[in-house]
């Protein structure tokens, strides 16, 4: 590590104009870091269908992904980001690995990472050194430090600015069915953003410029719910979560994710998630068995 006198020396034979071109970096407004291997892992061909970014990194053996109709095969060093919506399932011959597994989120408007998403990715060495440094910082939040989780973010959003830059010629964009962001997506996309309220058909089809018999039919079909089914639970899972992790009343909660009254978001999670407000708040921990009811128990 060089001294602050050194630097001072060598400063002066720098040019005043040299100027280093920035970008924002791609800070995460979330991250969970999480382990999967295959001698505790559950959910061979069930699919899944998260409202954040989740990368999958293999670090020893194999691991095949499908999206949509589309195998995908990681070997030892690689990985893969899978971007919001996006319907995917860890499935194949049930082979040995280990795998660190990352969910974040990125502000919705920043699409940058879409560019390198839903194909393999080699890790480097380089790579994989800063990937261990955001995981190792994740570690020490785990244990009460929070400054540790902000170098977490940090570290992290470095790691991914520079696989971005390595991977990002390729311009790829993710290999689903109808593009980037299908129907199906853009339609999951925008009720998760509009969850303090009812969003009707007619709406919809205003925001997606789709006709909302269309929308209804291919919803109906491939998620097997209806979209006010799948708006209400998605509500639940919000309000759920704000009962765990914040000190809002209930009235306050039902409210914000757009319940006219707390008594009929208490009615919904009796029904839904057979468990009341208060029971979610004082255990602290997630719902065990509170899945959206989609085909092949797509989550």
């Amino acid at each position: 590590m060089p001294t602050m006198e050194k630097i001072f020396a060598e400063l002066a034979n720098v040019p005043f104009s040299v100027t280093i071109p920035t970008e924002p970096l791609l800070a995460p407004h979330s991250l969970t870091f999480y382990h999967r291997s295959s001698d505790d892992y559950h959910y061979w061909n069930q699919g899944f269908c998260h409202n954040k970014y989740v990368m999958c990194y293999v670090f020893s053996g194999e691991r095949t992904v499908r999206i949509d109709d589309s195998l995908l095969h990681l070997q030892k060093g690689e990985a893969i980001i899978l971007p919001p919506f996006l319907r995917h399932e860890f499935c194949g011959p049930k082979r040995d690995f280990r795998a660190i597994q990352v969910s974040f989120s990125l502000p919705p408007e920043d699409k940058r990472v879409l560019a390198i998403s839903s194909m393999p990715l080699k890790i480097t060495k380089t790579l994989e050194a800063d990937f261990t440094k955001a995981a190792a910082a994740f570690l020490e939040r785990s244990t009460g430090d929070v400054a540790a989780g902000e170098e977490s973010a940090c570290l992290f959003a470095f790691f991914l600015h520079r696989l971005l830059k390595k991977n990002g010629e390729t311009k790829r964009m993710p290999a689903v069915n109808d593009g980037t962001y299908s129907l199906l997506s853009r339609t999951m996309e925008y009720i998760l953003l509009h969850l303090d309220h009812r969003v009707t058909l007619k709406e919809l089809e205003q925001a997606l410029h789709v006709s909302g018999s269309t929308i209804r039919q291919k919803f109906r079909k491939y998620m097997d719910c209806s979209i006010g089914n799948y708006q209400r639970r998605r509500r639940l899972v919000l309000a759920c979560d704000m009962l765990r992790d914040s000190n809002l009343s209930i009235a306050e909660i039902a409210a914000k994710v757009g319940f006219a009254t707390p008594e009929g978001m208490r009615r919904a999670l009796q029904t839904e998630a057979g468990c009341s407000a208060k029971s979610i708040r004082n255990s602290g921990e997630p719902l065990q068995n509170f899945t959206i009811p989609f085909k092949d128990k797509l989550r």
